[in-house]
């Protein structure tokens, strides 16, 4: 049976933070569980986590793609002083083709095989798996079982939702069958799962039929690795190396994949052509990228900036360079996607533009913490003219900038998000 349990702070009645369990003399002589950690995607927060994890004592391997195009630079450049930590990236042939469905589904099936081999070899007690392809989970879950680990399956999308709305409006009932298989095999993957963790209460809705035999939800939500990202000054090394120190800047950083429409960005700058004091950046790279860089020559938008993924330690100086920071999403992720980038943007200090369905979870943050201006999908008009409104007034962005970068402070906290997962793992065993 799943087991799913809450998560409850550890605080004591004085209000002060307790001491962490792994300091109790009882256990300092124990061996210490060895985990696996898989983030296919190689988002940065994770990494931290595998950190944290490492220098608790944890034997750490974070396995990621090496294969995958994801804005995250490789995240092996965080070094760490712990000797238990280690990471092994997995190489593809090829980039994974995201828009060939066929061909990607080939190169999910050598990564899942590259995968089950690293989980023999290291032999881990627990797995925790993020942001990994239905197939590839699938597969990762089989091999946790074949070595004795505990898997836990870590929520971040639900991708079976995702993909049953793709390939039904793509291939019709076709389509709409091989979507009832993902579905079913997501399903299938997180009941067989020894604990489950959900980012948002929001994916409740859509699991708790499925969920009907667990005891309580787990929800942790996501979080950016704040002391990575500082609040910047715009006069930075990055800003005057791209001629952006002294523009006006309207910042999109992170991938444009299907569930992003790239002619919103494009819209943003035929707003602003006219005006030589404003810039929209789009840090890119794939499809919606290639699709912008052919329609700024077609429209000679020459205040469109595109700019290939930026390597992370320049990111902190990427989001000081932005007067306002800008995320879509479409209408079809409804509250299936959390946008990483969004998290991010939050440390910068600065404030948040974005266009996605109002019941997004991070949409909701932004609004009850006044972070910035959000609009719906069906309201293009508006985003735009929100942009307008936000470079003009300059004391007001700082008020939501200085919004955001307190959410951050004080949600993003490592050592307690810490040990929340450490108490999940110390329940494995």
């Amino acid at each position: 049976m799943i087991q799913v349990t809450r998560f409850t702070r550890l605080w004591n009645r004085s209000g002060n933070q307790m001491m962490s369990v792994d300091t109790e003399p009882s256990r300092r002589h124990e061996r210490m569980p060895r985990i696996l950690i898989h983030d296919y995607a190689r988002h940065a927060f994770i990494t931290q986590l595998s950190h944290a994890l490492a220098e608790r004592g944890y034997s750490v391997l974070h396995v990621y793609s090496r294969s995958f195009q994801a804005p995250q630079e490789n995240p092996e450049f965080i070094r760490s002083s712990s000797p238990n930590l280690q990471f092994k990236g997995i190489q593809l042939s090829q980039t994974v083709d995201k828009y060939s469905y066929l061909k990607r589904w080939f190169q999910e099936m050598e990564y899942g095989r590259k995968l089950a081999a690293c989980v023999k070899e290291y032999r881990p007690d627990s797995i925790l798996s993020a942001n990994t392809p239905i197939d590839i989970q699938a597969r990762l879950h089989y091999a946790s079982r074949t070595v004795g680990a505990k898997f836990i399956f870590w929520v971040q999308d639900i991708y079976g939702i995702a993909i049953q709305r793709i390939l039904s409006s793509k291939y019709g009932f076709l389509g709409a069958k091989i979507g009832d298989y993902y579905r079913w095999l997501e399903i299938r993957t997180i009941l067989r799962s020894t604990k489950v963790i959900l980012i948002t209460k929001d994916f409740l809705p859509y699991l708790d039929p499925h969920l009907e035999r667990v005891d309580q939800e787990q929800i942790i939500p996501n979080w950016a690795p704040i002391e990575d990202l500082p609040i910047g000054t715009k006069e930075n090394r990055w800003a005057c190396d791209q001629g952006l120190s002294n523009t006006k800047n309207l910042i999109y950083s992170g991938t444009l994949g299907l569930k992003h429409n790239p002619e919103i960005l494009l819209k943003l700058a035929r707003r602003f052509q006219d005006d030589d004091n404003v810039r929209v950046i789009v840090i890119s790279e794939g499809l919606g990228a290639e699709w912008l860089k052919d329609r700024k020559s077609e429209l000679q938008l020459d205040n469109l900036i595109l700019l290939p993924f930026q390597p992370y330690e320049l990111f902190p100086l990427v989001l000081a360079t932005a007067d306002v920071l800008v995320a879509i999403l479409e209408p079809d992720a409804g509250v299936f996607s959390v946008p990483s980038k969004i998290l991010s943007y939050m440390c910068a200090g600065k404030p948040i533009l974005i266009n996605m369905p109002l019941e997004n979870m991070a949409a909701r943050v932004i609004i009850d913490n006044d972070m910035g201006r959000v609009s719906s999908p069906g309201d293009l008009d508006g985003f735009i003219h929100t942009a307008g409104d936000l470079l003009s007034d300059p004391e007001l962005c700082e008020t939501l900038g200085g919004n955001a970068r307190a959410y951050a402070e004080k949600n993003f906290s490592i050592g307690t998000i810490a040990d929340q997962f450490e108490e999940m793992i110390r329940d494995l065993e």
